[in-house]
């Protein structure tokens, strides 16, 4: 099974490392990364670029948008079979996270999965 994660991402900020950290320590990692950055100005994409199997795509910051952003970058991975969204500030809670969520399509009736995103310490409402 072939497994895609995409992540938009613009000036990630403090988290960002710790998101990178968690994908790295996943017992099931995926065989396509894509992060597509909006016009970061910070370390964002230096910081990805150290990921195994990334993939990163500019996109101008005036073209960004929630569903398009991810639409570009699931056209980058046609061939997947399972494609997760993150978001730039949302950290895998376990190694197994990854595992988990791809766990259920085994089941052939399963066309969507989603996992529960906790708020961190600093989180802004």
């Amino acid at each position: 099974m072939k497994i895609t994660l995409i992540i938009p991402t613009y000036n990630a900020g403090s988290l960002w490392p710790n998101v990178l950290d968690a994908i790295k320590q996943q017992t099931i990692y995926p065989d396509k990364l894509i992060v597509i950055d909006s016009g970061s100005k910070d370390e964002t994409v230096p910081l990805a670029s150290d990921l195994k199997n990334i993939s990163i795509f500019n996109i101008d910051s005036k073209d960004f948008n929630h569903g398009g952003t991810r639409n570009l970058a699931v056209a980058k991975t046609l061939d997947a079979d399972v494609i997760i969204f993150l978001t730039q500030d949302a950290i895998l809670a376990d190694s197994d996270a990854i595992k988990n969520l791809v766990y259920y399509f085994s089941e052939p009736l399963i066309a969507a999965v989603c996992g529960r995103q906790l708020p961190h310490k600093d989180a802004n409402p």
